[in-house]
Formats: C-alpha cells, structure tokens, sequence
C-alpha cells in the first residue's frame, strides 16, 4: 500500500479534484480559484499508509512532509518549496490512528508573489518522499474587489474538518502527539502558537530546546520566552547559530 491523501470535503483546497467543471458550451473548463495575498490560504489534509509507512513518518528522524506550489502538476521541481529555507514554515502534524496523520498548513503560500505573475496560475503539490499530490487550481487575482477569505472553525470535529484535542469525526479517540519543529543554523526562531495548539497543549506548553552537537541531540537549558499570556508567539534565542528541533507539548 502507498501513502494515499484525504482532504476534507468542504475544503477549498482539493487534493483528489481537478478543478475542471462541466460547461453546457465550452465543454470541461478549468476553474481557478483566486488567490490575492501570501496568507489568503490555509488548509489540512490527512494522510494515509499502512501502520510502517505513517511510522516512518513519525518522530525527529522520520520522512519529511513537503509541500510547495507548482505551474503545472508534472513539473520536475517545485517552484517554491515552503517547507524548506528561507521560509523556515512547518506543518502540523498529528497522529490520529495507526494509519492515518492529520498534517495542518496556516502558513498559506509564502513567497508566491515573487514567481507567479497576476492572472498565472499554480498549483500546490504535497511530497511524502517519491509519492507526490496535486491540487485544484489557483490564480493570483490582480486585486480584491471581488473575492473574499472565508475563516472558519470550530470546537469539535465537524464538515470532515479534524480539530486536534476535539475527539474525532469517527469512533476513535484521538492522541495529540508533540509538535517538533526542525530548524538549521538559525540564531533566533519565532513560531507562531496557533489555536490548535492552545487546544492541543494548553495556556502554557511545556517547550524543549534540542541542539545538536555535530552527532548527538542535547538539551542545553534554551527556554522559549512567550510574548504575552496565554501566548500568541513562542521567541527563541541560541545564542549563535544552531540546528536542532524544539518539541512543543
């Protein structure tokens, strides 16, 4: 079995959709839906293997989760990787069964502006090693006039959206594991401490700070300092370059 992709029903971003509709003249048309600003998008998905696959992607080690966008679904590289440097932006993820894990993305498309032109379209592509998946189309809208960004939410899991900490849409009850964030040769480090967080960890998370010493992660005492309380930003300061993980729980 290969690594599958669900995506919530009511979600604008479709990883098992096309984006083309029936038209009663011009046949099959593409439909492309509007992007104006880097943070207009966010989105979750599930993804599912058997028990060995979701295991390798589990843990400090495990197989990354990369996602970008792309002109078109069969292009060889991404355009922009947003999982990857300068922008330093990782999902969430979390393991909602043996066999399924639901990644959350809030950081939207960081950067798309500097490579897709107004009215050029893309698409975002999600990587699990050499499986790869396509969405639905987009474009960059020249302006806002006639679009709007829909926010929505929710206490429990509801419109096959999966909320961390909310019990599940099914019969299992769902185990939040830690957020562990990976970070390379970086002096100081903000991450945003989102909703789904607070619902997951709590007011105040307990945060620790790995560094690796060329072979081995140690634990040198680094705290997170908190921008207010409960906090909207957890601040980190290495004291110089550093590469390690923080694991957020």
């Amino acid at each position: 079995m290969a690594y599958g992709i669900i995506s919530p029903e009511q979600s604008f971003v479709q990883f098992t959709e096309t984006g083309k509709i029936d038209h009663c003249i011009f046949d099959r048309l593409n439909f492309c839906l509007p992007v104006f600003q880097p943070d207009d998008v966010s989105f979750q998905f599930i993804i599912t293997g058997t028990s060995s696959e979701i295991n390798a992607l589990c843990g400090v080690y495990g197989l990354p989760v990369a996602i970008g966008i792309v002109r078109a679904c069969d292009d060889q590289d991404f355009l922009i990787e947003f999982t990857a440097n300068p922008y330093n932006d990782v999902p969430e993820i979390y393991r909602i069964s043996d066999t399924q894990l639901l990644v959350n993305w809030a950081h939207g498309v960081p950067g798309f502006t500097s490579l897709i032109g107004y009215n050029e379209c893309f698409k975002i592509r999600v990587e699990i090693g050499a499986v790869q998946f396509c969405s639905n189309c987009f474009e960059r809208t020249t302006d806002n006039c006639f679009t709007s960004v829909i926010e929505y939410g929710c206490d429990d899991n509801c419109y096959g959206f999966n909320y961390c900490g909310s019990g599940t849409t099914g019969e299992e009850e769902i185990s939040c594991e830690p957020t562990i964030i990976t970070f390379s040769n970086q002096s100081t480090l903000s991450i945003p401490y989102t909703a789904s967080m607070v619902a997951s960890y709590g007011l105040a998370p307990t945060v620790q700070v790995w560094i690796s010493d060329g072979t081995n992660l140690v634990n040198m005492g680094i705290t997170a300092t908190f921008d207010a309380y409960p906090p909207t930003v957890l601040g980190f300061d290495f004291g110089g370059p550093a590469s390690g993980i923080i694991v957020i729980k």
